[in-house]
Protein backbone atom coordinates (compact mmCIF):
# COMPACT_ATOMS: atom_id res chain seq x y z
CA UNK A 1 0.00 0.00 0.00
CA UNK A 2 1.56 3.47 -0.56
CA UNK A 3 2.42 5.34 2.27
CA UNK A 4 1.33 8.88 3.38
CA UNK A 5 3.45 11.33 4.69
CA UNK A 6 2.86 11.95 8.65
CA UNK A 7 2.68 15.75 7.77
CA UNK A 8 -0.78 16.53 6.49
CA UNK A 9 -1.59 19.52 3.88
CA UNK A 10 -4.45 21.66 5.45
CA UNK A 11 -7.81 20.67 3.49
CA UNK A 12 -7.46 23.98 1.13
CA UNK A 13 -4.15 22.82 0.07
CA UNK A 14 -4.80 19.78 -0.93
CA UNK A 15 -8.43 20.92 -2.70
CA UNK A 16 -6.26 22.89 -4.69
CA UNK A 17 -3.89 20.51 -5.75
CA UNK A 18 -6.34 17.84 -6.24
CA UNK A 19 -8.18 20.41 -8.94
CA UNK A 20 -4.86 20.78 -10.82
CA UNK A 21 -4.93 17.10 -10.68
CA UNK A 22 -8.19 16.78 -12.04
CA UNK A 23 -8.17 19.59 -14.50
CA UNK A 24 -5.03 18.15 -16.04
CA UNK A 25 -6.28 15.36 -16.51
CA UNK A 26 -9.58 15.93 -18.11
CA UNK A 27 -7.92 18.75 -20.20
CA UNK A 28 -5.51 15.80 -21.76
CA UNK A 29 -6.31 13.84 -24.93
CA UNK A 30 -6.46 9.85 -24.51
CA UNK A 31 -2.66 9.15 -25.38
CA UNK A 32 -1.85 11.84 -22.99
CA UNK A 33 -3.64 11.12 -20.31
CA UNK A 34 -2.26 7.35 -20.71
CA UNK A 35 1.12 8.88 -21.11
CA UNK A 36 1.00 10.95 -17.74
CA UNK A 37 -0.49 8.48 -15.71
CA UNK A 38 2.16 5.94 -16.91
CA UNK A 39 4.55 8.44 -15.90
CA UNK A 40 2.64 9.76 -12.35
CA UNK A 41 1.58 6.79 -10.50
CA UNK A 42 3.84 4.13 -9.29
CA UNK A 43 3.08 0.07 -10.24
CA UNK A 44 1.68 -0.04 -6.51
CA UNK A 45 -0.69 2.97 -7.34
CA UNK A 46 -1.92 1.86 -10.59
CA UNK A 47 -2.45 -2.04 -8.89
CA UNK A 48 -4.22 -0.14 -6.11
CA UNK A 49 -6.53 1.46 -8.49
CA UNK A 50 -7.06 -1.43 -10.88
CA UNK A 51 -8.26 -3.61 -8.11
CA UNK A 52 -10.65 -0.78 -6.81
CA UNK A 53 -11.90 -0.54 -10.16
CA UNK A 54 -12.63 -4.36 -10.67
CA UNK A 55 -14.36 -4.26 -7.23
CA UNK A 56 -16.89 -1.61 -8.25
CA UNK A 57 -17.52 -3.58 -11.01
CA UNK A 58 -17.62 -6.80 -9.70
CA UNK A 59 -19.91 -5.63 -6.77
CA UNK A 60 -21.89 -4.10 -9.48
CA UNK A 61 -22.30 -7.93 -11.00
CA UNK A 62 -23.53 -8.93 -7.64
CA UNK A 63 -20.57 -11.13 -6.38
CA UNK A 64 -20.20 -11.48 -3.11
CA UNK A 65 -17.45 -9.49 -1.08
CA UNK A 66 -16.07 -13.15 -0.46
CA UNK A 67 -15.81 -14.20 -3.99
CA UNK A 68 -14.32 -10.42 -5.05
CA UNK A 69 -11.56 -11.03 -2.05
CA UNK A 70 -10.27 -14.27 -3.13
CA UNK A 71 -10.27 -13.37 -6.81
CA UNK A 72 -8.60 -10.16 -6.41
CA UNK A 73 -6.45 -11.12 -3.45
CA UNK A 74 -7.55 -8.17 -1.33
CA UNK A 75 -8.34 -8.09 1.83
CA UNK A 76 -11.68 -8.65 2.98
CA UNK A 77 -11.77 -5.40 5.09
CA UNK A 78 -11.20 -3.64 2.05
CA UNK A 79 -13.68 -5.29 -0.42
CA UNK A 80 -16.34 -5.00 2.90
CA UNK A 81 -15.13 -1.48 3.08
CA UNK A 82 -15.93 -0.68 -0.44
CA UNK A 83 -18.99 -2.79 -0.51
CA UNK A 84 -20.65 -0.61 1.94
CA UNK A 85 -19.25 2.41 0.01
CA UNK A 86 -21.44 0.90 -2.86
CA UNK A 87 -24.60 -0.10 -0.81
CA UNK A 88 -24.53 3.84 0.13
CA UNK A 89 -24.33 4.51 -3.63
CA UNK A 90 -21.09 6.29 -3.68
CA UNK A 91 -19.75 5.08 -6.42
CA UNK A 92 -22.73 5.73 -8.54
CA UNK A 93 -20.68 7.48 -11.28
CA UNK A 94 -18.22 5.25 -11.71
CA UNK A 95 -20.36 2.76 -12.30
CA UNK A 96 -22.32 4.90 -14.66
CA UNK A 97 -19.05 5.64 -16.64
CA UNK A 98 -18.32 1.56 -16.62
CA UNK A 99 -21.65 0.80 -17.99
CA UNK A 100 -21.15 3.61 -20.72
CA UNK A 101 -17.49 2.51 -21.63
CA UNK A 102 -18.11 -1.45 -22.31
CA UNK A 103 -17.57 -2.75 -18.55
CA UNK A 104 -17.49 -5.88 -20.52
CA UNK A 105 -13.68 -5.34 -20.66
CA UNK A 106 -13.46 -4.68 -17.00
CA UNK A 107 -15.07 -8.34 -17.00
CA UNK A 108 -12.67 -9.48 -19.49
CA UNK A 109 -9.42 -8.93 -17.68
CA UNK A 110 -10.85 -10.47 -14.79
CA UNK A 111 -11.46 -13.79 -16.72
CA UNK A 112 -7.56 -13.25 -18.08
CA UNK A 113 -6.81 -13.30 -14.09
CA UNK A 114 -8.76 -16.38 -13.16
CA UNK A 115 -8.05 -18.39 -16.17
CA UNK A 116 -4.65 -20.24 -15.22
CA UNK A 117 -6.96 -21.28 -11.74
CA UNK A 118 -5.61 -24.58 -10.36
CA UNK A 119 -7.97 -27.27 -11.07
CA UNK A 120 -9.50 -27.31 -7.64
CA UNK A 121 -10.58 -24.25 -7.44
CA UNK A 122 -11.74 -24.11 -11.25
CA UNK A 123 -15.19 -24.72 -10.72
CA UNK A 124 -15.12 -21.60 -8.13
CA UNK A 125 -13.62 -19.27 -10.87
CA UNK A 126 -15.64 -20.59 -13.33
CA UNK A 127 -18.96 -19.62 -11.27
CA UNK A 128 -17.56 -16.02 -10.75
CA UNK A 129 -16.91 -15.86 -14.46
CA UNK A 130 -20.53 -16.61 -15.59
CA UNK A 131 -21.66 -14.32 -12.65
CA UNK A 132 -19.66 -11.55 -14.64
CA UNK A 133 -21.04 -12.55 -17.85
CA UNK A 134 -24.75 -12.04 -17.00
Amino acid sequence: MPHISSKKLSDKHFEMLYEQLVGLVSQSGKSVTWSMLNQFLTRTEKIMFAKRLAVISMLSKGLSSYDISNTLHMSPATVARMSLKYEENKYNQIIKMLMRNKASTVVDVIEAILSPAPSGRAKARRRIIDELRD
